[in-house]
C-alpha cells in the first residue's frame, strides 16, 4: 500500500496524457528556463560582490586600527592627589675588618688608612694565605680523528621527456638525458681537541669595609613630621647613612583607579592632597604620566 501512494500522482499524470492523445490535444508545452543574465548583468553582480567584499575588509581594517589605537595612544583623565607617603631609613655602619680572596695577579698589599670622623679611609690588604686553584678550561689539539660525512657524486644519467602538441592532431615526444647525482658516505678526517684544566694562584687576604651594624625605619603621610631617626656612634669608626623614598598616589576614572609613582624629595614636596591632575593612560599598560592641568602638554 504504501508503494502504490507513493506512485499514485504518476499514475494519474499518465493518465490525463493519454486522455489528450485519445482526443488529439497536443501534451502541454514544458516550462522554458529563464534565460541566463546577460554579460552587463552578470558585470554588475560580480561588482557588487566584490564591492561587498571590499566594504567588508575595510571595515575590518578600519575597526583593528581604532582598536589598537585605543590600546596604545594615551589618553588624559581627570584626577587628584589622594597619597602622600615617604620612608626614612638610617643606617648604621662601622668600619671594620673582612676577608676577601682574589686571584693573586689582582692582589697588592697596602697599609690601611683609617676613616676620621666616618670619613677618608683606605681599605689595606694583608694576605693570609695562596693557594693553587682552577681557573678555566683550556682547548688544545691533540692528535687527530676519524668522522663520517656525506658527499655527492655523479652515478649515471636519467631520461627526461616532455610531450609537445603539434596542432594538427599529432603530438611530439622529446626526451633528453639528465646527469644523475646520488650522495654516499666517506670517512674523513680532522683534528682532535681535548681540554684541559688551567690553575692559577688564588689568595685570601683581610681588608676593610663599612658593614652595616644597625638600622631603624621612620615612615609616615603628608609633609608634616618627615625626619630621620638619630643613632648615636661611637669614635671615629662609626658613620649614619640616610636615605629617603617618596611616593605620591594619584585617583583618576570613573571608578576611582589609583596611580602610585615614586618621586624625588624636591617633587614630593610640590605635591599637595586633593591638588587637581591630569593622569594619562596607555590602556594596553596603565598609566603612564602625570601633570597638572597648567602644565603644558606633552
Amino acid at each position: 500500500m504504501p508503494l502504490l501512494r507513493l506512485q499514485q500522482p504518476r499514475l494519474l499524470a499518465d493518465l490525463r496524457q493519454l486522455r489528450r492523445r485519445a482526443r488529439g490535444q497536443p501534451p502541454p508545452p514544458k516550462p522554458t528556463p529563464a534565460p541566463p543574465p546577460s554579460g552587463f548583468l552578470q558585470r554588475l553582480l560580480a561588482s557588487w560582490s566584490s564591492h561587498r567584499r571590499g566594504w567588508f575588509v575595510g571595515l575590518c581594517l578600519v575597526f583593528f586600527a581604532g582598536l589598537v589605537a585605543w590600546c596604545t595612544i594615551d589618553h588624559e583623565y581627570q584626577g587628584k592627589v589622594v597619597g602622600l607617603h615617604w620612608t626614612h631609613t638610617t643606617t648604621l655602619q662601622r668600619w671594620q675588618n673582612v676577608n676577601r680572596g682574589d686571584w693573586k695577579t689582582a692582589v697588592r698589599e697596602r697599609p690601611e688608612l683609617p676613616p676620621q670622623g666616618g670619613r677618608g679611609e683606605l681599605a689595606g690588604v694583608a694576605i693570609t694565605g695562596c693557594r693553587e686553584k682552577h681557573h678555566h678550561d683550556e682547548s688544545y689539539a691533540c692528535g687527530t680523528e676519524n668522522y663520517q660525512a656525506s658527499e655527492s657524486y655523479s652515478c649515471g644519467s636519467t631520461q627526461s621527456c616532455s610531450t609537445r602538441n603539434n596542432g594538427n592532431g599529432s603530438f611530439s615526444r622529446t626526451c633528453t638525458s639528465v646527469p644523475k647525482t646520488c650522495t654516499r658516505s666517506v670517512t674523513r678526517t680532522r683534528t682532535k681537541y681535548c681540554s684541559r684544566p688551567i690553575y692559577a694562584t688564588w689568595c685570601d687576604y683581610v681588608t676593610q669595609a663599612w658593614v652595616e651594624a644597625d638600622r631603624t625605619v621612620v615612615r609616615g603621610d603628608g609633609h608634616d613630621g618627615l625626619r630621620f631617626a638619630e643613632i648615636a656612634t661611637r669614635g671615629d669608626r662609626e658613620r649614619t647613612v640616610q636615605d629617603g623614598s617618596y611616593a605620591v598616589v594619584f585617583a583618576y576614572g570613573d571608578e576611582g583607579e589609583t596611580y602610585t609613582r615614586d618621586t624625588p624629595r624636591a617633587e614630593y614636596d610640590g605635591w599637595q592632597l586633593d591638588e587637581p591632575v591630569l593622569v594619562s593612560v596607555d590602556h594596553l599598560h596603565g598609566p603612564t604620566g602625570v601633570r597638572r592641568p597648567t602644565d603644558p602638554e606633552p
